[in-house]
């Protein structure tokens, strides 16, 4: 009896000891979890809190509003991410002139490059889709003529040089008094007829492409005196090239085509009836098929003064900035001229491009539906410029949609979907 109440006090003993050190065991485990939550990814942790989605229902229902394209915030999250949203009202549509046509080259900035004279192809520097700078070296030629043309140089060069030394001489005895006039005069005449030889000498030279540094160097013995150059006559790409080494050239041939690719021509037909609504500088949208979702921007920089009489429609020039290379001569574009009217009896619904998103191939926007709560809607998107679009299907008046967060929504959507998915 008497053990039996010993071992029963002490079991009492070992079971308040055990409360004693365990209570400040476990505080101090809380204690360190709340220095560690002070540390450096407790910003990280608040974001994270953030980006979780609420729910005041049970599982399932949540996982039916992922489903649906539904996406739950806290008002700490909207407050935080300065979420803002318009409402989708109706607007009467501006009036578009919408017309096909061909991209072209800049005219202006496209040179076709050929030799002068009759030559063989003895080297070539310069391949399709190289960029040249002006005076560069395309490639050299041998010619014939250009060989007789530098010795008519040289003759030329030398019979200046007697011809002056000659008219200095006898002009100095004739101040003298020792020589006759006469004698002095045909000097002169002689020496004013090898400097005009030279000078028409020299420039046959430069029609040839040879520069100032070329023909100071023709009498060097390492220096061919019957190879030019062709050069280019401004910066830009090489888009042709038409010929091989040893292949004989005619002076009718275009061995380089070189173009400027950075602002690209667009010729419209645009009918006499819309001539009032267009004016030189009028902003222009471009598509091609290449790229359906994007809009070129350019410019009206010339309306003809002719007009077809065959088709009533005037040539309109519009030029294209095309820095980053994505249009081609030779594309079919349509072209946008907004005339600033608006269609009389026709409403549209415009929303911000902003608030357009693209998911699973398709264009989506997010729809306030209350309690920080928004729903993801397809939409078929219309006409679109640089800050607005038109909306075909998928909204309707009076939808408040989100116009600043809707990328982040989207992204909390998929995350949604995506742990879902992994729950599964």
């Amino acid at each position: 009896m008497v053990i039996q109440r010993f071992l029963i006090t002490l079991i009492l003993v070992l079971t308040v000891a055990s409360g004693f050190f365990s209570t400040p065991l476990k505080a101090e485990e809380a204690k360190a979890k709340d220095v560690a939550e002070e540390g450096p990814d407790k910003k990280e942790r608040e974001v994270r809190k953030i980006r979780k989605v609420p729910h005041t229902h049970d599982e399932q229902g949540g996982h039916e509003e992922q489903h649906e394209g539904i996406v739950r915030i806290s008002k700490e999250s909207y407050d935080l991410l300065g979420i803002e949203t318009v409402k989708v009202t109706p607007s009467s549509p501006k009036e578009y002139i919408r017309t096909t046509a061909e991209i072209q080259f800049n005219a202006n900035r496209v040179f076709h490059i050929g030799p002068r004279v009759p030559g063989r192809v003895v080297d070539i520097f310069a391949d399709l889709g190289d960029e040249v700078k002006k005076g560069q070296k395309l490639a050299m030629l041998d010619s014939v003529e250009l060989g007789n043309a530098v010795s008519e140089y040289l003759i030329s060069k030398t019979n200046l040089s007697v011809q002056k030394a000659h008219f200095e001489r006898e002009e100095m005895l004739w101040k003298k008094k020792v020589s006759s006039e006469r004698e002095m005069l045909d000097a002169k005449s002689a020496y004013l007829r090898a400097k005009a030889e030279f000078e028409a000498a020299e420039n046959k030279l430069h029609l040839f492409g040879l520069n100032e540094d070329d023909i100071n160097t023709l009498r060097s013995e390492t220096h061919s005196i019957t190879a030019f150059p062709l050069l280019s006559p401004f910066s830009g790409t090489v888009v042709q090239k038409h010929l091989a080494l040893g292949e004989m050239e005619e002076p009718s041939a275009q061995l380089f085509t070189v173009a400027d690719l950075g602002v690209l021509w667009i010729i419209l037909d645009i009918y006499e009836k819309d001539l009032t609504k267009i004016n030189i500088g009028q902003e222009v949208k471009v598509s091609v098929s290449a790229y359906p979702d994007i809009y070129f921007p350019g410019k009206i920089s010339y309306i003809s003064d002719i007009m077809d009489e065959r088709t009533r429609t005037v040539k309109v020039r519009v030029e294209l900035d095309n820095n980053k290379r994505k249009l081609k001569p030779g594309m079919f574009a349509t072209a946008e001229i907004a005339t600033g009217g608006a269609l009389p009896g026709h409403k549209e619904l415009i929303i911000p491009c902003s608030a357009i998103q693209n998911y699973e191939g398709g264009k989506v926007v997010f729809v306030a539906i209350g309690d920080y709560s928004y729903k993801m809607k397809e939409v078929r998107a219309g006409n679109e410029s640089n800050e607005h679009v038109e909306i075909l299907e998928g909204l309707t008046e009076g939808d408040e949609i989100v116009t600043k967060g809707a990328f982040y929504l989207k992204s909390e959507l998929q995350k949604e979907m995506l742990g879902h998915d992994h729950a599964h």
